[in-house]
């Protein structure tokens, strides 16, 4: 390809990845803070602040230091009083309720503490650190598809990335997700290259990718494992070689990579030392009964004791965060799908349906096609590098049928990427195709599909594709619809705003609606497990609900809007009843 071509492609993909970067900062002072952006702020503040991570180890810092650092250079800051009180190692006595309200108390502080301007401010910030992110993602994907399967197919590529709904929505929030799925996509190109060839720039890449992603999620490194040992094999299966093990270059740089993820886990959780005795790391029982062993194989009582008192055990909070993880699998969440509460269950085809009803069809149409053409590329060729997205896309999904938390299509963010790839090749595919109105009708479909993403505009969140008919709701709900990112948008309506003194709000957020100017209101995850809770107008005329309350309680606690007629939508993800219309 010419020079002038090249750079063409370049200013182009630069110019996409810079149209998705003001997309995304746009939505920032639109979208109401959210539950998990509190939590991750305040834990990220935490350690940055006060040099602990007491307040919630279920995730790993990375990310939550990435989306804490700017708001605590803008002035964020927690009392020595709240560090006191909420700041030390989870135990038994203090539980999980003091731990919960700690770390939502920390994050209520950082936003709402001070004046409206500081939390436009701190909102801004915190989500602002997970943008480099997303240009990274973006970044890795057009150079490596350009070099592994072509010019134009990174530049769809990275088209469908920067318009993506799911992508958008994401990138413009102070979580997890994104961080998780960037790095992902980074260590799993990296591990291509590295099977090709163990060179010492190749473990690098990898080790430092690997190593960012466990201090990320830790479900990133479990996706990163999944996925590794299907790609080895279609490696195996085109170059006629079967990996029996490794020679002394691998197993050296596999050596070099643990002494990195070592190191950049130890660092990211400040070089604290704790010892064996630890209980997330050691059962009492077990601590026990290696107490006995040791006494056993002849270690005298006195070098036992030191052994146990000794602080040798890096970075516990990493195997509190295990432990959390390990909890939150086996506990089954209350999940919705279809118009179905699924209490005690997950469902095995919640993430398959979430990614049917929450990709534009335009895209999983060219995403299924590019499947088929690059495996067909796969087998006639013997190019296993380029069927590595489909093994990633398929992979994933199919793992996720096992998946208990059936809370948000979220969860597996990273394959999104990869269909971004497929779905790039086969439009590369088709407006290479002939007769004329094949790209015609391509060309026609794509600035549809264009425009109706940007409608969708800031409220990401909530998109689904026509198939929903405009009622998400009836299909998902949670962070698939409403993450309580609507609350400042309803003030805008005449309804709400004019009838505030006389309006109780039910709302499923946890950010303060009280400083958004509401007189009465009630946090329903604050009163999720309350049993007397009820859904009622009091002495109130107006009642603004959030709609996955409607859909998630009993009829019994909505008898108070059970005949009101004329209710009527606010935004997306809220419902209007008038007392008057109820008698």
């Amino acid at each position: 390809m010419k020079t002038s071509t090249n750079k063409l492609l370049y200013f182009i993909a630069f110019i996409l990845l810079s149209v998705g970067s003001i997309r995304i900062i746009l939505t920032y002072d639109k979208l109401t803070i959210s539950p998990d952006e509190l939590v991750h702020v305040a834990t990220g503040l935490e350690l940055i602040e006060n040099g602990t991570y007491y307040l919630e180890a279920l995730h790993p810092p990375l990310a939550r230091l990435s989306v804490a650092i700017l708001p605590y250079l803008g002035g964020a800051s927690l009392s020595e009083e709240f560090y006191a009180k909420y700041s030390h190692p989870f135990n038994e006595n203090s539980g999980y309720k003091q731990s919960f309200e700690g770390r939502n108390l920390g994050g209520q502080q950082i936003f709402f503490a001070k004046s409206h301007d500081n939390y436009k401010k701190m909102v801004f910030l915190s989500r602002l650190g997970i943008l480099p992110y997303f240009l990274l993602c973006g970044i890795v994907i057009f150079v490596w598809v350009r070099t592994h399967i072509g010019s134009y197919t990174a530049l769809y590529s990275i088209l469908f990335y920067t318009t993506l709904p799911i992508i958008l929505a994401n990138s413009g929030l102070a979580t997890t997700d994104m961080p998780m799925c960037a790095l992902l996509t980074c260590t799993i190109f990296a591990l291509l290259e590295w099977l090709e060839s163990a060179s010492f720039k190749n473990t690098l890449l990898l080790g430092f990718s690997f190593a960012l992603l466990v201090v990320t999620k830790f479900s990133g490194a479990i996706f990163f494992l999944i996925v590794a040992a299907p790609i080895i094999l279609a490696k195996d299966y085109a170059t006629g070689k079967v990996s029996r093990g490794f020679n002394g270059a691998r197993v050296t740089s596999i050596m070099l990579i643990s002494i990195i993820t070592f190191f950049m886990v130890w660092c990211t959780y400040n070089f604290e030392l704790t010892t064996l005795s630890y209980p997330y790391f050691l059962t009492p029982e077990k601590v026990s009964a290696l107490k006995a062993s040791l006494r056993d194989f002849g270690l005298s009582e006195k070098s036992v004791k030191k052994l146990f008192t000794a602080k040798i055990l890096p970075f516990p909070e990493f195997f509190h965060g295990l432990s959390d993880l390990s909890d939150r699998i086996a506990y089954v969440y209350a999940g919705y799908i279809f118009g179905k509460v699924l209490l005690f269950q997950g469902v095995w085809y919640f993430f398959p349906a979430a990614t049917l009803f929450k990709t534009p069809l335009f895209v999983l149409a060219l995403g299924l096609l590019g499947c088929c053409l690059l495996i067909k590329i796969f087998i006639s060729q013997k190019n296993w590098k380029v069927v590595a997205p489909v093994i990633v896309v398929f992979t994933l999904l199919l793992a996720s049928t096992a998946f208990n938390m059936n809370i948000g299509l979220r969860h597996l963010l990273p394959i999104f990427p990869f269909i971004c790839i497929t779905a790039g090749y086969s439009l590369d595919f088709l407006l290479n195709r002939r007769p004329l109105f094949i790209n015609g009708l391509t060309v026609l479909l794509l600035a549809a599909y264009l425009v109706t993403t940007a409608l969708s505009h800031p409220f990401y969140v909530a998109y689904f594709n026509f198939m929903a008919q405009g009622r998400g709701e009836e299909i998902l709900i949670d962070s698939d619809f409403d993450i309580g990112q609507e609350l400042e948008y309803a003030l805008t309506f005449p309804e709400v705003h004019n009838n505030i003194d006389s309006l109780k709000l039910y709302y499923s957020g946890l950010a303060d609606p009280g400083f958004f100017g509401f007189k009465e209101y009630v946090l329903y995850q604050m009163e999720l497990h309350h049993k007397n809770f009820n859904i009622n107008f009091g002495n109130s005329r107006y009642l603004l609900i959030s709609i996955p309350l409607l859909k998630l309680l009993p009829k019994e606690k909505k008898s108070d809007i059970a005949k009101c007629k004329d209710a009527r939508r606010i935004g997306q993800t809220f419902m209007l009843y008038d007392f008057n219309s109820c008698i």
